[in-house]
């Protein structure tokens, strides 16, 4: 078993023998690279390879090579990177013939754009290193011509920082054991940071090589290739009790998921081998039989027994709570992300720990408008290539819809060519929720009491200059007939209409429900007929933030319209918002915008509070609603001791974690004590027994000087309230001291 921690890698693998890197496009090899100065060719080629089946040629006249830059770094540890304390870097390469004169084959340059590491070859074929003054630091056994070579360099930056180059060549070319390893005896400046890469011929010299499987690590080294690389990968269909995982993948035959509730991954249970499409890369994998509310730490594994554990490349998530039962939680919601962004917005939106993004519509910015479903494959990854969009990923499922430029082009409806090719890539690419139709992506799911009902705005659109009369449908005839029979048999109080088309809107021209009134209006009448209460829309599209209370909006809903994550801002619809919208103009510059929705359910009323923030303003509030459902929870209700026992167990899970409040925190976690080495401790649970969850050991606090008299229990993260309450009895300490608690335990009445 081999541990990958990749931050970058690229492998050189997809594009045809013979054709020139730049227009095949890096990102489908790995991870994009940039290409500087191409003062010669650059070009795939099979002859040669120290790793799979090919690598990539360099023709170089003059300065050529390939770049990594700042913005490929993405976020570490939740800040975004200004770079690399400690870098790791690894090449391959091949040399016809020594240089004829001294050549640098890779230089890393820090924040402030200085030099401050680089590999030279001599003429002699030696190896050294350089660091910020230029000088020669380190020295290696000579390299040998026509021979692939594998090239690792560790460097601490700063003004006392350290490197050390390990030298693999010949038949040890991915071997463990070096052939030389060199470090420096002596502390040097190697300048603030890695920031940027720079790998091939970056000196003036004529030269040709090959170069193969590149990399880049901030944890560890990155050790000899493996023949296939995971791409990237995308969590979705989250239950109370399931999970769902589509990996892309190129060189991999096979491969599984390891699963834990540990974060460092230990323990594992493993889903079976799953075999990648021999076409399009992608596997799915269904985990199911977990425990509700509760956070599960991924990685992939493939065939070669390569675990994918990268911050980019592994991930977590939170099951949901139990169905049906009072919960408390917090999802983005956002859409329209151009494929040139580097998707800031995204990870601060990750960075507010939601149960999950709501992305509703134009994922990327292609327009796919032929039925091709290479070319629909190749605009997903358009999305995935961004470094922060995978970071963000890590912890974040990702539950999506489409809308016009990620279905089938600019203002595409139902008669688009390309909507084959959509349809059966969605369902290869998305690890969607069971779709009830064949030929539309609409869909539903459950968290807590809130039931979302996500449309598919596109598939079925009648052309928006249509005459807007009844034959003139957003959603058609079959899914119109599927909402309507979703929202009737809707047991929960909340119901989340997810619509990727703007629903408070007025204007007939725009491509909104505006233009759909009678298709519109008839909804309305079904849900007041049949007295379906609860109702809120959810919108993308038009590019900003609005709210609205219901007081404008057709029928009476509440509103929400979130977007862009970045684009430009558009103001179309002509609807009138309660809590106004956000840019006031269309002023052509670009916005980083995103949605933030807290449901709060206490078990007689369900409060659903948004807030639009800007991520450009360091997250400021642009524009919020507050709206609250009435809704009783029929917790008292006759269940047998083996119902009580089963939602206990789901929801009140090991390791979670209990706080100590100087008054009633009221499921707010208000209160809580503070100083003296307090800390929150983590619950070990016995199993439920007829309607009674206790701890199975006593917990030790240390506590300040205080009077307090509650507790919380929180999720195993400390961010979602599951539970409070009162002690036994209120406790004094008139010093501090220790507190230990025992016989807790929570009834199911």
């Amino acid at each position: 078993m081999t541990v990958a921690n990749y931050l970058l890698r690229n492998t050189f693998e997809k594009g045809a023998n013979g054709a020139g890197f730049l227009s095949v496009g890096s990102e489908f090899d790995g991870d994009q690279l940039g290409v500087t100065d191409p003062g010669g060719t650059m070009t795939y080629d099979n002859t040669q390879s120290a790793v799979g089946s090919q690598s990539l040629r360099l023709n170089a006249t003059t300065n050529c090579y390939l770049k990594w830059l700042d913005e490929d770094l993405g976020r570490i540890g939740g800040s975004y990177v200004g770079g690399l304390s400690t870098s790791y870097t690894r090449m391959y390469l091949r040399l016809p013939a020594l240089p004829s004169s001294t050549r640098r084959i890779m230089q890393v340059n820090d924040s402030a754009g200085t030099q401050c590491a680089a590999i030279e070859v001599l003429t002699s074929g030696v190896i050294r290193v350089k660091n910020v003054a230029n000088t020669l630091d380190l020295t290696s056994i000579a390299l040998n011509a026509n021979e692939w070579v594998r090239l690792e360099l560790k460097v601490v930056h700063g003004a006392a920082g350290n490197a050390e180059l390990r030298v693999y060549q010949g038949a040890n070319v991915n071997g463990t054991t070096p052939d030389d390893t060199q470090t420096t005896a002596t502390t040097a400046d190697y300048g603030l940071d890695a920031n940027e890469w720079r790998i091939g011929s970056t000196a003036s010299i004529v030269q040709d090589g090959h170069l193969d499987d590149i990399a880049i690590s901030d944890v560890d080294w990155c050790g000899p290739a493996s023949p296939g690389m995971l791409l990237d990968r995308w969590v979705g269909n989250v239950t109370a009790t399931s999970f769902s995982v589509n990996t892309n993948t190129i060189g991999i035959a096979t491969g599984r998921i390891g699963y834990s509730v540990n974060s460092d991954y230990s323990a594992p249970t493993y889903t079976g081998y799953g075999t990648a499409d021999a076409t399009t890369g992608y596997t799915r994998f269904d985990i199911t039989g977990l425990d509700a509310n509760t956070v599960y730490y991924f990685f992939y594994e493939d065939d070669n027994g390569v675990q994918y554990q990268g911050r980019r490349q592994a991930g977590s998530l939170t099951t949901h709570p139990v169905d049906g039962v009072p919960a408390t939680f917090k999802f983005v919601v956002g859409s329209c992300m151009t494929s040139l962004s580097i998707a800031e917005s995204f990870m601060a939106a990750s960075d507010e720990a939601p149960l999950f993004t709501l992305f509703t519509g134009d994922l990327h910015y292609e327009d796919v408008e032929v039925n091709s479903p290479s070319l629909m494959r190749d605009a997903y990854r358009q999305f995935f290539r961004k470094p922060v969009a995978r970071d963000a990923l890590y912890a974040m499922p990702m539950h999506y819809t489409w809308d016009d430029h990620d279905f089938a082009g600019n203002n595409s409806d139902g008669t688009a060519v390309a909507k084959p090719a959509a349809q059966s890539t969605y369902r290869d690419r998305v690890p969607h929720y069971p779709l009830p139709a064949s030929d539309s992506i609409n869909h539903t799911f459950v968290v807590g009491r809130v039931r979302f009902i996500v449309l598919d705005c596109r598939s079925f659109r009648s052309p928006t200059v249509n005459t807007d009369d009844a034959s003139k449908t957003m959603i058609g005839a079959t899914q119109k007939a599927w909402l309507k029979s979703t929202l009737l048999a809707a047991t929960e109080p909340v119901k989340i209409i997810v619509s990727s088309a703007v629903w408070n809107a007025s204007s007939t021209v725009d491509d909104t429900w505006g233009a759909y009134t009678t298709e519109r209006t008839e909804l309305i009448n079904y849900m007041t007929t049949n007295s379906i209460t609860g109702v809120h829309f959810v919108s993308g599209d038009t590019h900003m933030l609005a709210a609205d209370d219901g007081t404008n909006a057709p029928g009476g809903y509440p509103c929400i319209q979130s977007s862009p994550f970045n684009n430009n801002p558009s103001i179309k619809g002509g609807g009138t918002w309660s809590e106004g919208f956000f840019p006031p103009t269309e002023d052509g510059l670009t916005y980083r915008l995103y949605g933030l929705v807290t449901v709060t359910d206490n078990g007689s009323t369900i409060n659903v509070d948004f807030e639009g923030k800007d991520s450009d303003a360091s997250n400021v509030v642009r524009v919020s609603l507050a709206s609250s459902v009435t809704a009783a929870y029929a917790g008292n209700a006759s269940y047998t001791s083996a119902a009580k026992d089963a939602m206990l167990d789901a929801e009140f899970v090991n390791g979670d974690l209990m706080s100590l409040h100087t008054a009633d925190p009221a499921l707010t976690g208000a209160n809580e004590l503070t100083g003296g080495g307090y800390a929150r401790q983590a619950i070990a649970w016995n199993a439920s027994s007829g309607g009674v969850k206790a701890i199975s050991s006593s917990m030790s606090f240390s506590v300040p000087i205080a009077d307090f008299t509650h507790f919380t229990i929180w999720d195993s993260t400390g961010t979602t309230v599951k539970a409070s309450g009162a002690l036994g009895a209120a406790q004094s300490y008139p010093s501090a001291g220790t507190y230990n608690t025992s016989g807790l335990s929570i009834t199911l009445s």
